[in-house]
Parts: C-alpha cells; sequence; structure tokens
C-alpha cells in the first residue's frame, strides 16, 4: 500500500497549491486589512494610529501561536489541529465583522490570529511529510510561489473591497479558508506522536520571548512605553530559554534546530529575506502615495510581483535541484541585497519602472529562499519533530518581516526609507557569506550534534 508521500507526490502540485492559498489568506490578515485601517478607524471614530491595533495585535498572537500549532502537529497529526484553528480563525473573524467598538474588535482580531496560527507551521509541515525528494522540493517552491502571488494581490483586494462595501468584507475574507481546508483534509497527515509530552515551561518561554521581541519592534504603531516593555521582557526571557533548551533537548524548541550550523544559517534567511520583502511593501506606497497614487494604482503596480511569484516555481525548482539548499539559499540572500539596492535607487529617483524591478528580483529571492531554508530546518530535525520546528521557523520569519516594517518605519522616518532599506541589506548579506561557507564546508553541513551538546 502506498504511504503519505507516495499519495501526495502522485497527486501533483494541488496539495501544495490549496496549502499555499491558505497561507496566503492568513497573511492577508495582515496585508489587506492594514488597506482597511483608516476606514475601520473612521467607522469606530478611533485615531487611525488606535486603529492600526487591529492589524499589530492580529500578527502578535498568530506569531506567538505558531509554536503551540507545530507542537500540536507533532502530537495529534496535522490534519485536526489545523481544522480546529483555521475553524477558530473564520468564527473570529465572523464576529469581528459585526464589532461596534474598537475593543471587541480587537479582541476578535487576537483569537483570529490565534486561529491562524495552525496555517503556516502545519502546511509547511504537512508539504515537508507528505512529498520526498525532487517532488519536495518542486511542492514548497509552488507553495512558495502561490503564496507570494496571493500576498501580492492581498492590498488589492482590501482597496477594493474596501471601496465597494467598507472594511467588513476584508476582514471575513478569512472565511474563505473553511472549504479550502475541507478540501485539502483528506489529504493532510492525520498520525501523531503520542509520546510528545506537553513542554509547559518552554511554551511559556517561546511566547514571552516572541511578544517581547515582535511588541519592541511595535513603536511606530504601539508606542516608546510599549516597546521598551517588550525589549525587556525578550531580554530577561532569552538567558531562560537556552538553558531551557539545553536542558530540554526534545522540547517545544528542539536542540538540533539550533546546533546545526545549516539551520542557523537558514534562520538568518527567514530573517533576512522576508524583512526586506515587507520593507519594499510598505515602503513603496508610502512613497507613491505621497506623489498622489491611490491604493489600486499601488496595487495594480506592484501586481507584475504576483504574476512572477506563479511562474516563479518552473525556475526556482530546478535552480534548487542544481545549487542545493545552501546554496540557493546564498543566491536567494544576495538577490535581496540587489533588491533593496534597486528599491532604494528607485525611491530616490522616484521611478516606478525602478521599484517594480526591485519587487520582481525580491519576488524570485524569496521563490528561491522559502523552500530551501524549510528544507534544511526540516531536515534538521526527526519527522516527528518537524511541525515544532516549522513553527519556530514561522516565528522568525513573521518576526522578520517585523524587522523590515519597523525598519522602514522609524529609521525611515528619522532618516530616510533608501538609508532604511540600506540598513536592511546587513542581514541578508550576513546570511549569503555564513551560507557560501557553509556550502564550501560539507564536514560543517553534515555535523549532528554530541552527546555533550544534548545534555
Amino acid at each position: 500500500m502506498p504511504g503519505p508521500a507516495s499519495r501526495a507526490a502522485a497527486r501533483g502540485p494541488g496539495l501544495a497549491i490549496v496549502l499555499a492559498v491558505l497561507f496566503g489568506i492568513s497573511g492577508m490578515g495582515s496585508a489587506a486589512v492594514a488597506v482597511a485601517v483608516p476606514a475601520i478607524g473612521s467607522d469606530l471614530r478611533v485615531p487611525t494610529t488606535s486603529a492600526t491595533l487591529v492589524v499589530s495585535c492580529y500578527a502578535l498572537s498568530l506569531a506567538v501561536s505558531s509554536a503551540v500549532f507545530g507542537w500540536l502537529g507533532d502530537r495529534y497529526g496535522i490534519r485536526r489541529p489545523m481544522m480546529i484553528g483555521i475553524t477558530g480563525m473564520a468564527l473570529a473573524a465572523l464576529g469581528a465583522t459585526l464589532a461596534d467598538d474598537l475593543a471587541t474588535l480587537v479582541a476578535l482580531r487576537v483569537l483570529q490570529g490565534m486561529g491562524a496560527a495552525a496555517i503556516p507551521a502545519l502546511t509547511l509541515t504537512a508539504l515537508l511529510l507528505s512529498y520526498e525528494g525532487r517532488a519536495q522540493r518542486a511542492a514548497l517552491a509552488t507553495y512558495t510561489g502561490v503564496f507570494a502571488a496571493v500576498n501580492a494581490v492581498g492590498p488589492v483586494i482590501g482597496a477594493t473591497l474596501v471601496d465597494l462595501a467598507g472594511w467588513q468584507p476584508v476582514i471575513a475574507l478569512a472565511i474563505v479558508a473553511l472549504p479550502l481546508v475541507a478540501l485539502a483534509a483528506p489529504a493532510l497527515p492525520d498520525a501523531g506522536d503520542t509520546s510528545i509530552r506537553l513542554d509547559a515551561v518552554g511554551t511559556a518561554l517561546v511566547v514571552a520571548l516572541a511578544t517581547g521581541v515582535i511588541l519592541a519592534l511595535q513603536a511606530g504603531t504601539l508606542g516608546l512605553t510599549t516597546a521598551a516593555a517588550g525589549a525587556l521582557v525578550a531580554a530577561g526571557s532569552l538567558p531562560f530559554a537556552v538553558r531551557h533548551v539545553r536542558r530540554t533537548p526534545d522540547g517545544l524548541m528542539p536542540l538540533q534546530l539550533f546546533t546545526s550550523p545549516p539551520a542557523r544559517a537558514s534562520l538568518l534567511t527567514a530573517i533576512g529575506v522576508p524583512a526586506g520583502w515587507f520593507a519594499l511593501l510598505i515602503g513603496i506606497p508610502a512613497i507613491l502615495g505621497q506623489v498622489g497614487w491611490t491604493g489600486v494604482q499601488i496595487g495594480l503596480l506592484l501586481l507584475p510581483g504576483g504574476v512572477l511569484a506563479i511562474l516563479s516555481p518552473r525556475l526556482t525548482t530546478p535552480v534548487l535541484d542544481r545549487l542545493g539548499p545552501m546554496l540557493t539559499q546564498a543566491l536567494s540572500n544576495t538577490l535581496t541585497v540587489l533588491a533593496l539596492g534597486v528599491g532604494a535607487a528607485g525611491i530616490t529617483l522616484r521611478h516606478p519602472a525602478v521599484l517594480v524591478g526591485a519587487v520582481l528580483v525580491l519576488t524570485f529571492a524569496f521563490g528561491l529562499g522559502q523552500p530551501a531554508m524549510s528544507q534544511v530546518v526540516g531536515d534538521s530535525v526527526p519527522p516527528h519533530r518537524r511541525g515544532s520546528a516549522m513553527g519556530l521557523q514561522t516565528i522568525v520569519f513573521l518576526g522578520g518581516g517585523s524587522v523590515g516594517a519597523a525598519t522602514i518605519g522609524g529609521i525611515g522616518a528619522m532618516a530616510s526609507p533608501v538609508v532604511a532599506l540600506l540598513a536592511l541589506a546587513a542581514v541578508p548579506a550576513l546570511a549569503a557569506a555564513l551560507q557560501l561557507r557553509l556550502a564550501h564546508s560539507p564536514s560543517l553541513v553534515h555535523r549532528h550534534p554530541t552527546h555533550q551538546e544534548l545534555t
């Protein structure tokens, strides 16, 4: 009888496409809703700065809950936790459309983010468990391309819906995930490892650390006091988290993820590439908005990136096959540095064509980096711990996006967006250098942790 991997591979890219659209819907909870913030503020009679809590609190709850859903996937299989999470996300979104005050809306958006957290970690884990070899690389490339395309059209959809019907339909987009998860459910792995025990201390530390870091990066929307408190929480949690990982190598934070040099270098990709991606997606609309472009016009300008994202798997899969995941990540990070430089030039020149070029380069870089890093991070742990690994990768990925948003909003406001983009290039440049070194050092790539490191 064929196993899960052979059955999924026989289906071709269908499962990857459905799961990628689900991931895109979770991303729209931030990207599309951000366009609706002014309308929310006006309708609920609160300042726009306060209405941004609708986006930041969703993103925060999604990030901190990702590791928990990753663990649930390891323990109970992918199918049940994903269906429960997406159902919760849809119900909270439906309730949010009926909210008539900001406090209620923010509370429901927090619940929506907690449910949406089932999507990033569990969809990636499902692909890693369902495909093998070249079929797995192709599935990851397809997943990344479709997600990037959905994410690219998110602001266009958000702006169009706000213009036609107000902010409520934008939040209600999450309900579309229900029929999609029902479609994917029969193909999702449903076997877990019941021997995996709850790591309550590790869970608390991950939540505290992730919350602290993301709050610290939200000074522009939540204020300096909240950001400072977040920084203190993160700084206080970090040493305890390091100690706990060493003492509990099989806990929520698998030690293998941190002792593997390729996995550590891949986590730098999870910071640098999304940081550049989010910075351009925020910086370009802000610059063009200053010269009179509408939200729909800006969205249409970014649409070529979505078209490239759809086509990119045909290009990225052969690159992954030929170069391997480490050199592919080095190429991805190098292209990210190039894209940030082109974006800085486009902002200086105020030239739309140059800005589109930056988006296209970074879209291709994202299409290379995401599947390559997911493969390395997934391979750094045993198969029954891939949910936890993908959950932690998701937190780092969303943290990278927050770094990009915070840098373009912070340094960009104090100095200039050009300085902000050039500053962000430091992380992918470092990642590329480390990955090139690892790619030419087989002993480091294949090194496993010693017994002393695991105790």
